[in-house]
Order: structure tokens, then sequence, then C-alpha cells
């Protein structure tokens, strides 16, 4: 891992860095800001490590760090796909169900007989007569808006 991913990465690589090297307190977190330099420095500055020890101790917490991470990807990834292959099968699962109701119904209405839908008022009266009266304050409605809308002559 670069020192431009650790830059990249530093809210997700700051908690993992706070744990291994407890004694940095947050005011040194904060003056770090993802720098490779200044952590080496404030490691130098805290543990007494030399130059050397600093920076081969960055190197193995960032060798652990981008391998978590890239195994956190992993996962993540094969989740996504996995999440993708569910979101596709529902999707088809719905769409075959209701090209069935679809078919279904289309069926049923080519079936059906005008004397079906005489039995079938004579059968539910009252919300037919509702829709038909909803259904003319509708188009009086619309017949007035169009009127008011003509200009005068």
């Amino acid at each position: 891992m670069t020192s431009h991913i650790l830059e990249g990465k530093w809210t997700q690589l700051r908690g993992k860095a706070q744990a291994r090297w407890g004694r940095l307190t947050n005011d040194d977190w904060h003056q770090i800001e993802g720098q490779r330099a200044k952590l080496e420095g404030k490691l130098q500055e805290r543990y007494g490590y030399t130059r050397n020890e600093a920076s081969s101790q960055v190197d193995s917490f960032l060798r652990d760090a981008g391998e978590q991470i890239g195994d956190a990807q992993t996962r993540l990834e094969e989740k996504m796909r996995d999440t993708e292959q569910q979101i596709r099968d529902r999707v088809d699962d719905a769409r075959h169900r209701m090209q069935e109701r679809a078919d279904y119904y289309d069926t049923r209405l080519r079936e059906a007989k005008p004397a079906d839908l005489v039995q079938t008022v004579k059968r539910n009266p009252v919300p037919f007569v509702v829709a038909f009266i909803v259904i003319a304050v509708l188009i009086g409605f619309w017949v007035k808006s169009m009127n008011s809308s003509r200009p005068l002559r």
C-alpha cells in the first residue's frame, strides 16, 4: 500500500492505527492527517524508534491493513454480486407473475360476453352507479374548464 493510499484511506485506517499505537494522542492523529512521514515522526517521538524502525513499523502496518482492506473489498464485491443476482431473480419472478396475470385477464376479457357485463351490473348495481356519477361529474368539470378557457368573441 502506497503513501497515497494511506492518505486516501486514512479515515478507515485511523482506528486500526490508534489501536496499534496507543501512545499517540488525538492531537497527534489530527496532525498526522494520513501522511506517512508525519506518522513515522510521531512514532519516533512517542516510542523512541529510530527512523528505520518507524519506517518498518509503518510498512508492516500498511501491509497488514492493505491485506485486510483487500479482503474486505473482495467480500463486499462478492456480497454485491450475490445481492445483484438476488434482485435480478426477484425482478424476473415478478415479471413472470405479472405476465401470467396479464395473460389471464386478457383471456378473460376475450372470452367475456356482453351478457356477462349485464349480469355483473345486475349483481352489483351500486358500484356501477357510483362510477357512472363520478365519470359524469368529471366530464362536466372538463367541459366547463374547456368552455371557460375559450377566448370571448
